[in-house]
């Protein structure tokens, strides 16, 4: 399934849980986890690679794709309004009004003017249980480490989580499972 064909609007809510000082409310549809592809046609770009702020060692790192030229980004603006209000009409912000939760909420599509482009900002692992499998363009897996995501194009498999809250802040838990990655075409043949 890719994006385009989520029913986000259908998408069930587990109350926010406290979870290492951010709660979380958990995203299922049809009791099953909320999986899809971002476009079974396109390759984004990774401009900033896989990284983690000032912090090399870590295993959980942040992924931005370009979708500015995309129909992409229409629909995560769009599953990111379907997410909000299905959650809203699921109870799960105690009391608060859906003017209240959209003030709050911190969209993971951000416009950088400075680079005139849309991002969308997710997570990945790198070790762990949930560790991302990449793999090259011909399907090969290939370890992370052997990988040049700033000059590659990638497709991405990914999980809607749910939503998490720190404070008065709400916002989207997307976390890439599988990456496809396509080198950039003056990098060398991989094999």
């Amino acid at each position: 399934m890719q994006l385009s064909q989520v029913e986000f609007s259908q998408v069930a809510f587990t109350a926010f849980a406290a979870s290492k000082g951010v709660k979380t409310a958990a995203a299922s549809l049809r009791s099953a986890p909320v999986e899809f592809v971002l476009s079974h046609t396109e390759f984004f770009a990774t401009p900033f690679g896989a990284s983690a702020f000032q912090s090399p060692e870590a295993t959980r790192l942040n992924l931005e794709l370009d979708v500015s030229n995309s129909p992409v980004l229409v629909q995560l603006q769009h599953a990111e309004e379907a997410i909000l209000q299905k959650a809203f009409s699921d109870g799960i912000f105690e009391g608060a009004t859906l003017e209240e939760v959209k003030k709050q909420f911190h969209s993971s599509v951000s416009c950088a003017e400075k680079y005139q482009s849309h991002r969308w900002r997710t997570k990945l692992n790198t070790a762990g249980m949930r560790q991302c499998r990449f793999s090259w363009h011909r399907k090969s897996k290939v370890p992370f480490e052997d990988l040049e995501l700033r000059t590659s194009t990638c497709r991405p498999h990914v999980w809607f989580k749910g939503l998490w809250k720190q404070g008065s802040t709400i916002g989207c838990s997307w976390e890439v499972l599988n990456l496809l990655v396509q080198p950039a075409t003056d990098a060398p043949d991989p094999f």
